[in-house]
Order: structure tokens, then C-alpha cells, then sequence
């Protein structure tokens, strides 16, 4: 027998704790390995592949005729209830989300024209007008230069 083969075997055997109250052998022919299933007085039988057509998929691909097989007999696939308890995974307390703290980085680009306007309006007497313009002060606020 190759490695093959015996992955073969293996791979029926494992597939066939899955399906409960199935029997099953394993014959030899003049050319081709089998096993055969039997089921509630019925039989099939599945093929091993020749060693030419043995390659990494081949185990794959003889479960999944098997389980055609065994479908067409009307057997039903169990799972097999686990050994150990599954392990439940610890959970870190959930943590408390930052608030973000929004500061603006940049200047104040409105408080030469707020103390402006608070200059205007506080003068009560109109012999305190200003000498230059409304627009001029304003103009000398936004452009930073002297009108």
C-alpha cells in the first residue's frame, strides 16, 4: 500500500463515525481497491482511485463520493458531539471611549475687529469719532497694513 492509499483508508474511516448504524468493508479486486457501505439491508460500494490519479485532493474527492453514496442509501450524517467543553474565550471589560477635546490651534483672526467695534460703539460723544473711516479700519484689520 502507498501513502496514499492509507490516506485513503483513513480519511473513509473518519468519515464514517459521522454515520451512525452504517457498516462498512473494505475489498480488494483485481485492479481497484473499495470499500462498501451498507445501510438497513442496502448496499454500495465506492472505488479507491488507481496510484495515477493519486494526488492532494484525492481524499477530498473519494469523502465526497462516499457521501453521495451514502445519501443514495438514505443515511443520515451526525456530528459527533465533542470530547471536552468547548473553551469560552475571557472578555476584556469594555473600555471608556475619550471624549475628544477640540481646541482650534489658530489665532483669533476676529478680535482686532471685535475690540474695534467695542471702541466705536463705547463712544458716546461724537467729538471722539474716529479720524480714519469705518471701511479704512476694517480694511486695516483684514490686511494688516495701514490704510
Amino acid at each position: 500500500m502507498t501513502k496514499h492509499r492509507d490516506a485513503f483508508t483513513l480519511a473513509t474511516e473518519r468519515e464514517l463515525e459521522h454515520w451512525p448504524e452504517v457498516h462498512h468493508r473494505f475489498e480488494f479486486s483485481k485492479k481497484h481497491r473499495r470499500v462498501v457501505i451498507s445501510w438497513n439491508g442496502r448496499e454500495r460500494f465506492v472505488i479507491f482511485p488507481t496510484s495515477a490519479s493519486d494526488n492532494i485532493r484525492g481524499p477530498l474527492s473519494h469523502v465526497t463520493n462516499l457521501r453521495v453514496e451514502l445519501r443514495a442509501l438514505g443515511a443520515r450524517r451526525v456530528e459527533r458531539t465533542p470530547l471536552t467543553e468547548r473553551r469560552k474565550r475571557n472578555v476584556a471589560a469594555p473600555r471608556p471611549t475619550p471624549t475628544p477635546e477640540i481646541t482650534d490651534p489658530r489665532p483669533d483672526g476676529w478680535a482686532q475687529l471685535r475690540e474695534l467695534h467695542a471702541r466705536i460703539s463705547a463712544a458716546a460723544e461724537p467729538a471722539l469719532k474716529p479720524r480714519r473711516s469705518l471701511w479704512a479700519a476694517i480694511s486695516h484689520v483684514l490686511t494688516g497694513r495701514a490704510a
